[in-house]
């Protein structure tokens, strides 16, 4: 007996039922009116090999992309257009089962694919993902022995290890925001959040391992998901961007090398800002 297809529509708010022709139209009125930036719609089971097709909007364009899953492997394939009408009809034509032509999109298997060091020659560009390449492009993101950059000290090269282990072991994995939490706990670490830093000097120093631990493994992870995966959320981005403040006040030594940081990853645009 064939599975009858279910389809799944959401953006990056809500999940939307039931799926109907009319659901689609009116959020792509969202879309169009900046309520939110992506609409996924997705097919079990697949159409044709295609698990999906995705539209985000951006800055004066709307970026659709449809990917391919077959034996294993991965293709995914992007068109950009001013155009949200063409837009719609790609996403109704999806959903009546019938899939684009693919001639003139833009093949980006390489970019939605996860991106792991080896370890035989370390933290390399060549092992990183293209989109971590193109904006953070100081040395210090690839130096393991300046204690200040985010791989360079043992915490943060540890805790890189750590989350590539856990990316490439659990494919379902969908919590990035706790990992860091993760990570320390794993270690016996007691997590100390830098979105709730303070600045007593007595609880500082009262908890200055775990202050300096937990945020050694947020820097890390933080960078390190954009170092893999090409994206990070606005939640980690944040803990992150407050880790790097909290160690450029206690270590005023580092504090360029913190900045610049700072300056990279607050320009970097997370998938849900």
């Amino acid at each position: 007996m064939v599975k009858k297809r279910e389809f799944e529509l959401f953006n990056e708010h809500e999940l939307i039922e039931p799926v109907t022709a009319e659901a689609i139209t009116s959020v792509f009125e969202g879309l169009n009116d900046g309520k939110f930036h992506i609409v996924v719609l997705e097919a079990n089971p697949m159409i044709a090999d295609s698990p999906f097709i995705q539209i985000a909007r951006g800055e004066g364009v709307y970026i659709v992309e449809i990917q391919y899953s077959k034996d294993g492997e991965i293709q995914q394939f992007r068109k950009e257009t001013d155009d949200i009408e063409a837009c719609l009809q790609l996403f109704l034509d999806y959903y009546a089962e019938t899939l684009p032509e693919n001639k003139g999109w833009q093949d980006v298997t390489a970019e939605i694919s996860y991106y792991y060091d080896k370890e035989e020659e370390g933290v390399t560009r060549e092992t990183s993902h293209p989109f971590f390449v193109r904006h953070f492009t100081d040395e210090l993101y690839y130096d393991i022995t300046d204690d200040y950059a985010p791989f360079g000290n043992d915490t943060g090269n540890d805790s890189l290890y750590m989350l590539e282990k856990q990316l490439a072991e659990n494919d379902d994995l969908e919590d990035f925001d706790g990992l860091p939490v993760f990570i320390a706990k794993s270690w016996g670490v007691e997590y100390v959040d830098p979105l709730e830093s303070s600045s007593d000097s007595a609880f500082i120093s009262e908890n200055e391992v775990d202050i300096f631990e937990s945020s050694q493994i947020t820097i890390a992870v933080g960078f390190g998901l954009i170092k893999i995966t090409g994206g990070i959320g606005l939640l980690l981005k944040e803990r992150t961007l407050h880790a790097l403040e909290q160690l450029k006040t206690l270590l005023p030594d580092g504090q360029k090398i913190y900045q610049r940081q700072i300056d990279d990853l607050k320009s970097y645009r997370s998938y849900d800002e």
